[in-house]
């Protein structure tokens, strides 16, 4: 994924993901960080699951991509709005998801979908 030019991604270093405290007993073995802060509002503009935003698309077919690398399991993607120090106020929303179906996936991560600050999608 680092090397994708489509989605500039970096793997953080186990001190890196200490920021995400109340959050990390999600994580697995190797976290990325996308570097494009703007991503996650692309979500917000994303209405219609028919009509993929040219960038969600791109890291759908990432994503794709990713999970047919046999060496490749227990994919998690997480899209943080913010992480509130008390973890009881998080709303974390999950799904599962296949390859096939990874935009339907993302999808549910829309405003129009849920109200979670953090979205958490497993590709089975």
């Amino acid at each position: 994924m680092e090397e994708n030019e489509h989605i500039q991604a970096i793997l953080l270093n186990p001190e890196d993901q200490d920021k995400y405290l109340y959050i990390n007993h999600y994580f697995k073995e190797n976290v990325f960080s996308i570097y494009d802060q703007e991503f996650f509002g692309e979500f917000d503009e994303w209405k219609n699951l028919n009509k993929v935003p040219r960038e969600i698309e791109s890291f759908s077919l990432e994503l794709h991509r990713i999970v047919q690398d046999e060496s490749i399991s227990n994919v998690s993607i997480f899209l943080i709005d913010y992480v509130d120090e008390q973890e009881e106020e998080n709303n974390i929303v999950t799904v599962n998801s296949t390859s096939t179906n990874i935009n339907e996936g993302l999808f549910q991560a829309s405003i129009f979908e849920n109200e979670g600050n953090i979205f958490i999608m497993n590709i089975i």
